[in-house]
C-alpha cells in the first residue's frame, strides 16, 4: 500500500459489504432505522435498556413501548442491564455486521470497541463539535439558539469524541417556544440522517473520516428537571422564558416555590414591554387578567398562563396578585453543584457507568 493510499485508509472508512445490524440504545431514531432495514430484507438485532425498553414510540399513529412495537414487526430485541464483552449475543458479530447506538445510555470501553473490532457508530442529536454530551434541544431552547443539527460518528472510549462521517444542520421555526415541539421535528430530522447514512452503508459507500480533535467544541452535561430546573429570580425576564422552555412538556417544567410548596410554571413569555424594576420585587405577581399572572423579573415582566402545584392541580390566576414566587438559595446552589449519573444525581464531575 502506497503512503498515499495509507492516508486514504486513515480520513476514510468503507464498512464493505453489511447483512447484519446491532442496535445498541432506544428511541424513535432506533425504532424507525430498524423498521427500514427490516422492509429492505436485512438481519437486524435490539440490544436496550430498561428505561428504552418501556419507553413508548410512534407506529402507525399509536404510541407503544419499544419492546412492543418491535415484537409486533418481528425484531428481536434483548433487554440487559449492563453491556459486557462476554455478552453472547456478540459471538455472531463478525466484518459484516455494523453496530450502531442510537440514545445509548452506557459509555463504551475500549475492549467491547475492540470487540467489534471497531465496527460501531453513534447517531448524536446535536451538530458536533458544538454540542457534546447530554441535555440536547434543552440547552438550545435555553440558550435561544434555533440552529441544530444531526451527527453520525464513529465510537471512540470518549464522550461523543470519535470521527464525524455525516452530518446535518437546520432551524427550529422561530415559533417553537417549548421542547415538546423542538422534540418532534429533531426526532424526524434524525430518523432521515440515520436512515440515509445506513441506505448509504448497503450501497458501499465510502465516509470521510473528519477528526474532531483540530475543531473547537463544546460539552453540555446531562439535565434532569427534579433538580436542575429551578428558576433563579435574579435572572432578566428573557432568561427566565428561555429557562422554562428548556424544562417544558414533556418534562415536569421549572420549579420555584409559592409560599412553601413548590409549584411548576408553564406557558411563560417574556412581556415586550420593557420595565425596570427592583431586585426586591422580583418574583412578584403585579398584575393578574384574561388568564394570565405579571411577574416581576430584571429588565421586563414574565408573563404566566400556567402554574401548577406537584400534584399537577393548576394554581388559580386571579388569586396569584401580590404573592411572590421564590426559589430557596438551598435549591439553586444544588442545582448548580450536582450532575446526572444516567437518571440519577451525582457530585461527580462526570457521568460513568460500568460497562
Amino acid at each position: 500500500m502506497t503512503p498515499a493510499q495509507q492516508q486514504a485508509k486513515r480520513t476514510s472508512i468503507n464498512f464493505g459489504k453489511v447483512d447484519k445490524f446491532f442496535f445498541l440504545g432506544g428511541g424513535q431514531c432506533l425504532f424507525d432505522a430498524v423498521c427500514h432495514l427490516k422492509s429492505r430484507g436485512f438481519a437486524t438485532i435490539v440490544i436496550t435498556s430498561d428505561r428504552h425498553y418501556h419507553a413508548d414510540v410512534n407506529m402507525d399513529r399509536q404510541r407503544k413501548p419499544l419492546f412492543d412495537a418491535l415484537a409486533s414487526v418481528g425484531i428481536e430485541c434483548l433487554l440487559v442491564k449492563q453491556l459486557d464483552v462476554d455478552l453472547k449475543i456478540f459471538d455472531g458479530f463478525d466484518s459484516t455486521s455494523l453496530a450502531v447506538t442510537p440514545s445509548a445510555e452506557w459509555i463504551f470501553k475500549e475492549s467491547l470497541i475492540e470487540k467489534l473490532s471497531g465496527r460501531i457508530v453513534n447517531i448524536h442529536g446535536s451538530h458536533l463539535p458544538e454540542m457534546k454530551g447530554g441535555g440536547g434541544l434543552s440547552w438550545n431552547l435555553m440558550m435561544g439558539v434555533k440552529e441544530c443539527g444531526a451527527t453520525i460518528h464513529m465510537i471512540d472510549s470518549g464522550i461523543d469524541t470519535g470521527d464525524i462521517l455525516l452530518q446535518q444542520k437546520y432551524q427550529l421555526p422561530e415559533s417553537v417556544s417549548v421542547l415538546s415541539e423542538a422534540m418532534a421535528i429533531a426526532q424526524l430530522r434524525n430518523s432521515q440522517l440515520m436512515i440515509s447514512f445506513l441506505d448509504k452503508v448497503v450501497a458501499g459507500e465510502t465516509f470521510l473520516r473528519q477528526s474532531q480533535e483540530t475543531q473547537n467544541g463544546s460539552y453540555w452535561p446531562r439535565l434532569r428537571t427534579d433538580t436542575h430546573g429551578f428558576i433563579d429570580w435574579t435572572w432578566s425576564a428573557n432568561e427566565i422564558s428561555l429557562f422554562c422552555s428548556a424544562f417544558s412538556a414533556p418534562y415536569k417544567g421549572a420549579s420555584t416555590f409559592l409560599d412553601d410548596k413548590r409549584v411548576r410554571i408553564f406557558k411563560c413569555r417574556e412581556d415586550t414591554e420593557r420595565r425596570v424594576f427592583h431586585p426586591f420585587q422580583y418574583g412578584l405577581v403585579f398584575r393578574v387578567g384574561n388568564g394570565v399572572a405579571y411577574i416581576a423579573a430584571k429588565g421586563s415582566a414574565l408573563i404566566v398562563e400556567e402554574i401548577k402545584y406537584e400534584t399537577g392541580v393548576a394554581l388559580d390566576i386571579q388569586r396569584l396578585l401580590g404573592r411572590r414566587l421564590h426559589s430557596p438559595r438551598v435549591f439553586l446552589e444544588a442545582a448548580i453543584r450536582q450532575r446526572v449519573v444516567f437518571g440519577k444525581v451525582s457530585d461527580l464531575d462526570e457521568y460513568r457507568v460500568n460497562l
